[in-house]
């Protein structure tokens, strides 16, 4: 539930966020998703993760929005964490964070919400089956 309501929220957000994300900060943006790439480090990389998300969404200049999805995200933090400790760094979504990241470069606010969605769905459906993989080894 917290990522159907993130992805709404979230979808929002970027579209509101386009024209005050000027090339310093999309350029900023480029730099976090290049060192994504290549972070071996669970906690780091989910410490950029967030500021990658974090810094769209701010310049949305709608503090109460940027708060709720703030709030949504932290409930989801554990879960995330654990999920990225067991993934290879290659197959996190890094891919995901450069669409959207394009998109907003591109300006295409269209393709900016459509390339959230389809992250918040990705996102949502490795994590659940991340989950239902961990309960059934305890269930063992």
């Amino acid at each position: 539930e917290y990522y159907e309501i993130r992805e709404a929220l979230e979808s929002l957000a970027i579209v509101l966020a386009l024209p005050n994300l000027d090339d310093d900060t999309l350029d900023e943006l480029q730099a976090l998703v290049t060192r994504m790439r290549v972070e071996e480090e669970e906690s780091a990389w989910a410490e950029m993760n967030e500021r990658f998300h974090r810094t769209i969404y701010e310049a949305s200049d709608r503090p109460r929005l940027t708060n709720m999805i703030a709030k949504l995200r932290d409930a989801s933090k554990a879960y995330i964490h654990m999920y990225v400790a067991r993934q290879n760094p290659a197959t996190r979504s890094n891919d995901d964070h450069q669409e959207i990241l394009d998109a907003c470069r591109d300006r295409d606010a269209r393709r900016a919400q459509a390339s959230v969605s389809h992250h918040m769905r990705h996102t949502a459906s490795e994590l659940a089956g991340f989950i239902q993989r961990s309960e059934k080894q305890t269930a063992r």
